[in-house]
């Protein structure tokens, strides 16, 4: 079986009918997986625990360690290439950690040391859906993982930091080739305070993308430089520049030609909190490492 979802323990129905996802959960979990082209009779469902915790409580570690040989059985005989945990008590056995769902969903599906063939999606269990509908577009993002190609993703760059007048100017040079660029900056504001205007504190750094995982970063104290400072601003008047949050970049930057704003973009296609920073972007949408995390 190609295809195998992982609940936390039955509800109400399933604990009647004694076959999971047979409930209102179910039936939201039958609507996505149409959504996605994917047919309910092909795929694998079943629970981290299967006897009904009393008053519909969470499962106690003790009863998911219990169930835990009949459930890795069952994965085993089945031997799926995905696996998609629903909520925090599959997500938690099928990894092995502690980390929960809000965290461990983002990016592309996960690897099992007890599952080391199958392809780990963790996501948001239909009955959270139901009860906070906020959570319901995370469960239909990550169930369309299902189909997604993650080779095609991010790759990582290959990147030239130059932190010198001579060497900065060179690099300035050539990138007058390329007719697009994407443009970070890092200002004083961001080391020193939360509030203030971009513009009123010295260049940190300011990395610039001209193609595919080919980057280019100035360095502060190739910044300093008056002659950087014109030559940087004159380039980026004069190319297409993609940036996040560009409000911030601009002023920083004096001015710029941008064109695209992937925070803007990111808000047309999401408004709920939590899901437009650059941070959970590059890593739900590309496939980047958390790199936050890495940096602290």
């Amino acid at each position: 079986m190609e295809n195998v979802f992982i609940g936390e323990a039955p509800g109400f129905v399933e604990g009647q009918s004694g076959i999971p996802f047979s409930g209102p959960s179910g039936r939201l979990l039958d609507l996505v997986l149409d959504r996605h082209g994917i047919d309910r009779s092909s795929v694998g469902v079943t629970n981290a625990c299967l006897c009904r915790p009393k008053d519909n409580r969470t499962p106690t570690p003790a009863e998911v360690k219990c169930c835990w040989p009949r459930l890795k059985a069952e994965l085993e005989s089945h031997q799926p290439t995905t696996i998609v945990t629903l909520g925090n008590t599959a997500t938690q056995v099928v990894l092995d950690n502690k980390v929960g769902i809000t965290k461990a969903r983002i990016g592309r599906p996960k690897k099992s040391r007890h599952f080391p063939d199958a392809a780990i999606i963790p996501t948001y269990h239909p009955a959270a859906c139901l009860r906070s509908g906020d959570f319901f577009p995370y469960l239909l993002r990550d169930v369309g993982k299902i189909n997604e190609d993650v080779d095609g993703y991010w790759q990582e760059p290959k990147y030239l930091v130059v932190d010198d007048e001579k060497s900065a100017l060179q690099a300035i040079g050539e990138l007058e080739a390329f007719d697009e660029l994407t443009v970070d900056i890092e200002v004083g504001i961001d080391r020193d305070t939360f509030f203030g205007h971009a513009e009123r504190y010295q260049w940190l750094c300011i990395g610039v993308a001209y193609k595919p995982a080919g980057v280019v970063v100035f360095g502060e104290q190739a910044l300093k430089s008056e002659k950087v400072q014109a030559a940087l601003r004159s380039l980026f008047e004069r190319k297409k520049l993609t940036g996040q949050n560009f409000k911030f970049d601009r002023a920083g930057l004096g001015g710029g030609n941008f064109v695209f704003d992937t925070m803007l973009a990111s808000y047309t296609l999401d408004e709920r909190p939590g899901t437009n920073s650059l941070d959970y972007n590059a890593t739900e949408e590309l496939g980047a490492p958390p790199w936050k995390y890495e940096i602290e």
